[in-house]
């Protein structure tokens, strides 16, 4: 299948079909590992005015290999872009993730009380939060504070899909705190 989209964008490069094409090519490069090759077909599929997939493949594959500067520009741009409150909601949640994961955390706890604002208190897209907002503190061997954002995500969240994972750090915690028996609860 790579052959023939690759021959026919040889003769033709600027159509839909091209733009068709190059995300076909995205879609076979990403299932076979090749993310940059990926990267560039979609990003072509989009220039040559694809369809807004092409667009959420890159800023989807941006994330995924942690490229969260372009993944949050992508996004925000899906965001903009977007009527569906739904769609709205899921890329500016992603938004957010990326931003804690650059260890923004001023930043994302903007963008978080934007999150509420506009979307009201979706638990489990504030459970993924709070979850990050550990992850941050942990990251930065800050215990204490990844503790109380664990702990909030295992009282407050726990029949969310991150609860346990609040039950977790906080076991992780202990270990890195020579509480080997408080960690094993």
């Amino acid at each position: 299948a790579t052959h023939y989209y690759t021959e026919f964008l040889l003769r033709n490069k600027k159509s839909d079909a091209a733009s068709r094409a190059f995300y076909a090519l995205g879609v076979l490069a990403r299932a076979q590992g090749k993310t940059t090759a990926a990267s560039s077909y979609f990003k072509q599929a989009a220039a040559l005015g694809g369809s807004s997939s092409a667009s959420f493949e890159i800023a989807a594959l941006m994330f995924q290999t942690e490229q969260y500067v372009e993944a949050v520009k992508q996004f925000t741009r899906l965001a903009q872009a977007t009527d569906s409150i739904d769609l709205k909601k899921q890329y500016t949640a992603k938004v957010i993730v990326a931003t804690l994961r650059m260890d923004k955390l001023a930043e994302s706890q903007r963008l978080i009380a934007d999150f509420e604002k506009t979307f009201g208190k979706d638990k489990e897209y504030l459970a993924e939060f709070e979850y990050e907002k550990g992850n941050h503190y942990y990251r930065k061997e800050d215990y204490s504070n990844a503790k109380k954002a664990f702990e909030n995500l295992a009282d407050d969240y726990e029949d969310t899909r991150f609860g346990p994972w609040g039950q977790f750090y906080l076991g992780k915690i202990q270990e890195v705190n020579s509480k080997f028996e408080d960690a094993a609860k």
